[in-house]
């Protein structure tokens, strides 16, 4: 029983090592999307450090748009300068601690054309923006911001820690797989007709041969008699055909009739010594015996409550 409690214990952890592998995040994962309060904040203040500089301190700055996930947008209504924006968005972008990398384009309001851009490398080492000094049409425009977060790469030893983890789960769930299967098919040698047991309780020339049951002759106890040899049990005139642990388990309650038996004691005597304990087995099979037994009024099968059993016998 220990060894199946460790095997179970064994399974579950590798079942959360599975869960583990599956539900953290992949190797490669974009950081946290950017705050939408902080871009905003960064695109408005670019707005009005636009407006200021072309003289317009009263004009409104319009409501900053998030097209998707890290691209928005800011109108301007009027025409601006657009070589004094690369500085106003990067310092804007300083100041509320936006480090990533990006991408700037300008479209007309009135067809979306695409007139001018940048990207981030091309200001990085102090250059100017492409397009710097072409004049542009007095009309309404689009600043898109692009946001390029950085993808961030796990440690080796991370890695190397997941593939082991997912080795030693797979190891584990096929060690504990193959126990529990090992433990099932042996606990259905407790069930009648299995494990070579055929339909009319005889056992197949096969299991007889494997079980190697000794050749001893009819226990007689009250008005029964216990044929080991052949799993046979007659109660008076009634014969009954057993399988291999009831006459098994029946043999021992007559060798210690009229004794109060633990639940232990009998388990120990009648399953141990075949690798098997199945605590719940002892009262299906006491309940099988009894009713065979009731043609019997000299014998009863009694039930200790919180001990065990106890075959009491009348007469012998």
């Amino acid at each position: 029983m220990k060894r199946s409690g460790i095997l179970l214990a064994a399974l579950i952890i590798s079942v959360l090592l599975m869960q583990f592998v599956w539900y953290n995040p992949p190797a490669q994962k974009a950081e946290t999307v950017i705050a939408a309060e902080k871009v905003n904040l960064a695109l408005r203040r670019t707005g009005h450090l636009i407006l200021k500089q072309s003289g317009d301190s009263t004009t409104q700055i319009p409501p900053v748009k998030q097209v998707s996930q890290n691209v928005w947008e800011l109108r301007l209504p009027e025409y601006f300068q657009y070589d004094s924006l690369p500085y106003f968005l990067q310092s804007s972008l300083n100041i509320h601690q936006i480090r990533c990398k990006y991408n700037v384009a300008i479209f007309k309001c009135s067809d979306t054309t695409l007139v001018k851009g940048y990207s981030f490398g091309d200001i990085a080492n102090g250059q100017k923006a492409p397009c710097t000094n072409r004049i542009m049409e007095k009309d309404c425009y689009d600043i898109r911001l692009t946001l390029l977060p950085e993808m961030k790469k796990e440690h080796s030893f991370m890695l190397i820690a997941r593939i082991v983890s997912a080795f030693s789960s797979v190891v584990l769930s096929v060690i504990a797989v193959v126990y529990f299967v090992g433990i099932y098919r042996n606990s259905r040698k407790d069930l009648p007709f299995s494990s070579g047991e055929t339909d009319s309780g005889l056992l197949s020339p096969e299991a007889e041969e494997r079980i190697n049951i000794p050749v001893k002759p009819a226990l007689r106890f009250a008005n029964s008699s216990l044929d080991v040899s052949n799993l046979e049990l007659k109660c008076g005139e009634i014969c009954h055909r057993l399988t291999y642990r009831e006459a098994k388990l029946l043999h021992f309650f007559v060798q210690q009739a009229n004794q109060v038996l633990e639940r232990n004691f009998i388990l120990e005597n009648v399953w141990e010594d075949e690798g098997i304990v199945v605590g719940r087995s002892i009262d299906m099979f006491v309940s099988r015996l009894r009713k065979m037994l009731k043609d019997d009024p000299d014998v009863q099968l009694v039930a200790v409550h919180g001990i065990g059993y106890k075959m009491e016998i009348v007469a012998t």
